[in-house]
């Protein structure tokens, strides 16, 4: 593979880590000591998932996301410029029961989630969550299409381009309903206000298919107002 050039900061260039990645074999195996800190200017780490009793953000992994946090966000320290944020949920985790619904319907457990996330942040050292809502293809980062970093297929780019962010990452799919679409938007808003007051970034990627907006999600303008 050629090395990339480094890109310039005047544009978002977001990739996309995938931590599974690193359980590959071979030339699949893609660990977070490949990734090359002047490539991007937000590195997203996926995925976190949410804990379905406490409403709570939890790793996927623990055993390996313990030690790759660190390494992670360590990136940092070859480029300044760099912001390093994870994201909650994938198709796995969205898959597992009502848990992304039952999280947006209760101030309660928007509360507890955004408690946790915020201080999640800052243990690990990451500046913003990603939230991914597919189908509400919110995948808190406006993505253009595109493979993510680690991504198996070996002629495809290794980066994911965003074109807008604010900054945090939550994929869930998929929201449909009603209350599924009020309370995304309630759950963006409040996470926004708390993490402004901290200096973190909250990030919404949308997506542009007209019936998916239409079941699970208000317009981009209004999530982020």
């Amino acid at each position: 593979m050629l090395k990339p050039k480094t890109v310039s900061t005047a544009k978002a260039v977001v990739c996309y880590f995938r931590n599974w990645s690193a359980y590959r074999d071979g030339t699949d195996k893609y660990d977070v000591d490949k990734i090359d800190p002047q490539l991007c200017t937000h590195l997203v780490y996926s995925y976190a998932k949410l804990d379905p009793n406490k409403m709570t953000i939890v790793p996927s992994n623990p055993k390996y996301d313990t030690n790759a946090y660190g390494r992670f966000t360590a990136l940092k320290k070859s480029n300044e410029n760099l912001k390093t944020l994870i994201a909650v949920g994938g198709w796995t985790d969205s898959q597992k029961g009502d848990k992304y619904s039952r999280l947006v319907s209760s101030s309660k457990s928007r509360a507890a989630f955004i408690t946790s996330v915020t201080n999640f942040l800052q243990t690990h050292g990451f500046d913003g969550l990603s939230k991914c809502f597919h189908c509400w293809d919110l995948y808190l980062l406006l993505t253009m299409s595109g493979p993510f970093v680690g991504n198996t297929k070996p002629k495809s780019s290794p980066i994911k381009i965003v074109k807008h962010c604010l900054w945090l990452g939550f994929d869930w799919e998929y929201p449909r309903s009603d209350a599924d679409k009020a309370g995304l938007t309630a759950l963006l808003s409040e996470t926004k206000k708390a993490f402004l007051s901290r200096g973190l970034l909250l990030c919404a990627g949308v997506s542009g298919e007209p019936s998916l907006i239409h079941d699970g999600k208000q317009s981009p303008t209004k999530l982020l107002a």
